[in-house]
């Protein structure tokens, strides 16, 4: 569950609070910046480039603002086991949440990134099938606007370049040479990579298209400062260009938003400046960064509630039980390849190899209260005990008991074998219960595991 909050559920919160914030910096003057925008982008992805590496780093995470997290769900078993032991139960929503999640998250990043790299291919050929007319520029046949696919090559429909001046044709390339100089086109591809990872973050996808529209600003700046009096010109050359074709990759800045080319033709008439105020906020949000990375700090850690005045458990060295039987520790309790199918699979007891007809004895005293074949486990016997733990003993060659039988710590209740679905080594299967969770048994033996993990 720490990796969902990390990886979503922050960056998604963090982003939102930047994108309101800009929105109501800008409410009286929506005029972008380029740079500006691209830093709030970029300050928008910081939770989630950090959780990346939280997750990924083998760095110990401090638990540091401790009041904010913990009333958040965290869908994790309930430790109720002496001696802080594992906890894990595969009904349990705290194993069946995370993946659902991941799942969900996995085929819609799948979806965007197969749509994106559709249209960035179509694009691609319509780039490559081009003519040449000199100097880097290049003419199509298909119906789309303008475009820059890269440092040396510009793409003009036919179709619009037949209905220009020669000056007003120039003023188009002039726009597209702009946006390579700015290496605009592989920004664009970034920012179309960005919001197919991250497509469940709203904000962030919003705060994408603002970079394009600013990257476009940027680019009619760059061509009006170059030819101020032909600002007019230009705004009409805009208005010609703006019959985009369908299926715009968002490698390529779609034009066809009347909102945008409204802001657009309103900058270039009007030489509207940004406002120096959006400099200052991404400078105050910057201060808010290592707030954040904090945060994330602790989404690493398991949130355990703060007991007061409860004396500290027994140390795990001292151990609880004897051993089950007079083996040798086999597989641990844990994610591990399975002997027979060789799927991962979560090992939920210990294994100890004996020959067959070893004799299987109650770690401590209980009633019996289940004999007989379970599903994988073969012949099992199962033991309540008083303290509300459960041990279970699988694989055996026999049962010495019967159900409702009271047994007292170290009396024989079987005997080692090989049935069920194990390895065709004899071995015994043993587990201990903590109501619906099965617990690590490792620290309660008295008996060296090193050899099972």
């Amino acid at each position: 569950m720490s990796a969902i909050v990390t990886l979503m559920l922050l960056p998604l919160l963090w982003s939102i609070i930047v994108f309101v914030v800009r929105a109501a910096a800008l409410r009286r003057r929506p005029i972008l910046s380029d740079a500006a925008e691209k830093l709030l982008f970029a300050l928008m992805l910081v939770p989630f480039v950090a959780g990346v590496l939280l997750l990924v780093l083998p760095v110990p995470a401090p638990q540091v603002m401790t009041h904010l997290l913990p009333q958040l769900p965290t869908f994790e078993p309930e430790i109720t086991a002496p001696k802080a032991a594992q906890v894990h139960s595969f009904s349990s929503i705290g194993w069946t949440w995370p993946i659902v999640a991941q799942a969900i998250w996995g085929l819609g990043a799948l979806v965007a990134l197969f749509r994106l790299g559709r249209a960035h291919l179509r694009f691609a050929r319509i780039a490559a099938r081009a003519t040449l007319l000199g100097n880097g520029v290049y003419q199509t046949q298909a119906v789309v606007p303008p475009f820059a696919w890269n440092r040396r090559r510009i793409v003009v429909p036919q179709s619009l370049s037949d209905a220009m001046t020669t000056d007003q044709f120039n003023l188009i390339v002039e726009h597209e040479r702009a946006h390579q100089r700015r290496h605009d086109p592989l920004w664009f591809l970034v920012l179309g990579l960005v919001e197919a990872i991250l497509w469940f973050n709203p904000a962030l996808r919003l705060q994408a298209r603002v970079c394009r529209l600013a990257a476009e600003l940027a680019c009619d700046a760059a061509v009006t400062q170059t030819a101020p009096e032909k600002r007019r010109i230009y705004a009409e050359i805009l208005l010609r260009t703006i019959t985009a074709a369908p299926g715009l990759p968002a490698t390529i800045p779609a034009l066809s938003d009347l909102a945008t080319c409204k802001m657009r033709l309103e900058t270039i008439m009007t030489r509207k400046t940004p406002p120096k105020a959006l400099i200052a906020l991404t400078t105050l949000l910057c201060l808010a960064v290592p707030a954040v990375g904090a945060e994330l700090a602790f989404a690493q850690q398991p949130l355990a509630p703060v007991a007061a005045d409860v004396p500290p458990a027994n140390p795990i060295s001292t151990p609880a039980f004897p051993t089950p039987v007079n083996g040798t520790p086999g597989a641990g309790f844990g994610l591990r390849k399975h002997p027979v199918h060789g799927e991962m699979a979560f090992h939920q007891g210990i294994d100890f190899i004996a020959p067959t007809g070893t004799p299987v004895n109650a770690v401590t005293g209980g009633t019996i209260s289940f004999t007989g074949d379970r599903p994988g486990y073969g012949t099992v016997v199962e033991i309540d005990h008083a303290d509300g733990k459960k041990t279970r003993y699988a694989h055996l060659s026999r049962v010495d008991v019967r159900t409702g039988n009271t047994v007292n710590a170290g009396q024989t209740i079987g005997a080692v074998g090989n049935s069920g679905n194990g390895t065709k080594t004899p071995h015994l299967h043993f587990e201990i219960w903590q109501g619906d969770n099965t617990v690590d048994p490792a620290p309660l033996l008295d008996v060296n595991l090193a050899a099972s993990h």
